[in-house]
């Protein structure tokens, strides 16, 4: 059983072939109580344990400081410095057993003294520090710096950042429609960071300072709002833009749940590693982790690449797939589906974004032509404030009704680029579709009036009383929402569907039939919720029975695709 002795420069543990598991992480949580020093594992020519259990429990605390658990308290270091001791004769046979346990260790590119040496040179030295996460790559610093200097920073400025890191030489591929993407220094820093835990390329020579074999677990946490799942994705976008990586490599995107058990999980992912593409890197994202039971498996999948428990060398992903992840903290579901100690440390935290990159990301995407409705000049300036008034009245409303962050931003864009010009077949809007009312629309602009109405559907709607975010509407931008609304309902009712005459159109009907044929024709989920007698199953079934391609009966619904229905 190994003792912890304090000694100097650290804490030593004399580790033999008869040493198991539970001793170790009875030193370290012993070593818990002494913090302050490094950890001296000293394993003197006995290479038994690197073919163990005990020598994944090693690989398992230079990973991620984490070795285990007794009695429901986690052994972790309390500290990031660690030292492993050992003698071996060069060229013996001794070393040739040991090296493939080190060349599998990820955080070896910041580890001073970690290797092998001939006993009778070896002397202990003060160990150096590990760093789970690191330093900024000078091509991200000079980014950064640009971006305190309110410059901007455009896609390929971060391809050839990451060209930079990954000493890449590739020429950057001809890929015009970029996701948009507002970079900030809070996003280039996440960025750098989960570029430096990347696997180096195929075919590419390695850098001086990513010796690494194995690629570091990528786990991004936060709130919902602060762009974690769009981040890794505009990430993953520039890798292979660049020339970074080799374009063409698929991407599998989770989004996790209860479902999610450890059963399936290992299940699913056996499914994707036979079906790898070996010429390709491979992308995998696994969105909402803390929403699967199953964190055990999930926590070999991102630390250790592990598939199935207990036969690792038969059932691993290959080190240079990119395996990205991320998680909502949610302290009430803590003691259900808790993080590992291993995913715990091995995380990246995010913060919300500034709201000056919100602003700049919401006027991207209204004037973006392909993913927003396209505005300009003063309709532009006007549309804006509309998204941010409804998007404070959202968040301030008393009581909440779902979460409010960018994406609503981002489906009012793609609601407001829906009502325009493609939302029929033939090229009519949705406001060509149902006429002008009797006086003219209170919104002379079109374009205005797209915004205007998504606006009212992701955010409007959500506000109680809705009065509240009508006059704040009014106030900020002059637009009448309230009265628009009121137009589009009733020329909805009376020229959009068929309603028979001993339908009553009551304020909730014309509400709810509004709200359904907009979600349903922008592919927006859409949750009704109401007391009894509010008209939510009479609106949707009248919809959805009308929502028969070109064979509707009205003009509005002939351009729209052919509803099914489901019921559950």
């Amino acid at each position: 059983r190994p003792e912890l002795r304090q000694r100097e420069g650290g804490y030593r543990v004399k580790v033999g072939v008869d040493t198991r598991a539970s001793h170790l992480v009875q030193a370290v949580l012993q070593l818990q109580e002494n913090p302050g020093l490094p950890l001296i594992l000293d394993f003197g020519s006995d290479f038994a344990w690197a073919s163990g259990p005990l020598g994944s429990v090693v690989m398992s605390l230079i990973l991620t400081g984490v070795v285990g658990q007794a009695q429901h308290r986690a052994a972790v270091l309390p500290h990031g410095a660690i030292y492993i001791e050992c003698a071996v004769q060069d060229g013996g046979d001794q070393r040739q057993a040991v090296a493939p346990l080190f060349e599998q260790l990820p955080f070896l590119d910041q580890i001073k003294d970690l290797s092998i040496k001939d006993k009778r040179n070896s002397s202990h030295r003060e160990a150096e520090p590990t760093a789970s996460v690191r330093e900024v790559h000078p091509a991200f610093q000079e980014l950064i710096k640009r971006c305190d200097r309110q410059s901007k920073i455009s896609d390929r400025d971060v391809e050839d950042a990451l060209k930079a890191v990954f000493n890449c030489k590739a020429t950057q591929q001809n890929a015009s429609d970029f996701t948009p993407f507002i970079h900030t220094a809070q996003t280039l820093r996440l960025m750098a960071t989960v570029a430096s835990r990347l696997p180096p390329p195929r075919e590419s020579p390695r850098p001086a300072a990513r010796e690494s074999t194995s690629s570091l677990p990528i786990l991004l946490t936060g709130d919902t709002g602060t762009g974690k799942t769009y981040l890794l994705l505009k990430l993953d976008e520039l890798l292979f833009t660049s020339g970074v990586y080799q374009e063409g490599g698929s991407r599998t995107t989770w989004v996790l749940s209860a479902a999610f058990g450890r059963a399936e999980v290992e299940s699913k992912l056996q499914t994707l590693k036979a079906r790898l593409d070996s010429s390709r890197t491979q992308t995998f994202l696994l969105d909402e982790l803390t929403s699967s039971p199953a964190q055990e498996a999930l926590s070999r999948f991102l630390c250790r690449r592990e598939i199935r428990d207990g036969v690792p060398s038969k059932c691993s992903f290959p080190s240079d797939s990119l395996l990205l992840a991320t998680c909502n903290p949610d302290p009430k579901l803590h003691d259900v589906f808790d993080l590992t100690p291993e995913m715990k440390l091995s995380s990246i935290p995010t913060d919300l974004p500034p709201e000056e990159g919100n602003i700049a990301f919401i006027r991207t995407l209204l004037e973006n032509p392909k993913r927003g409705p396209g505005l300009s000049g003063d309709d532009l300036e006007v549309a804006c404030s509309l998204v941010l008034i409804g998007k404070r009245c959202a968040e301030s409303a008393t009581p909440r009704i779902g979460t409010v962050s960018l994406r609503d931003a981002v489906r009012c864009a793609v609601i407001a680029k829906g009502l325009g010009k493609g939302w029929a077949r033939h090229g009519k809007s949705f406001f060509d579709e149902l006429g002008d009312p009797p006086g003219g629309w209170v919104v002379r602009s079109e374009t205005l009036r797209q915004v205007a109405l998504a606006c009212h559907i992701c955010f409007g709607m959500r506000v109680l009383p809705r009065q509240s975010f009508y006059d704040e509407a009014k106030k900020g931008t002059d637009l009448d929402i309230k009265s628009l609304v009121v137009q589009a309902q009733d020329l909805l009712a009376a020229h959009g569907l068929v309603i028979q005459p001993w339908i009553e159109k009551t304020p909730a009907l014309k509400d709810n039939l509004l709200a359904g044929i907009v979600a349903i024709a922008s592919r927006i989920p859409l949750l009704c919720l109401g007391d009894d007698g509010t008209s939510k199953t009479l609106a949707l079934g009248l919809l959805l029975r009308q929502m028969q391609g070109k064979f509707s009966q009205t003009p509005l619904l002939q351009g729209l695709p052919y509803a099914q229905v489901f019921h559950l």
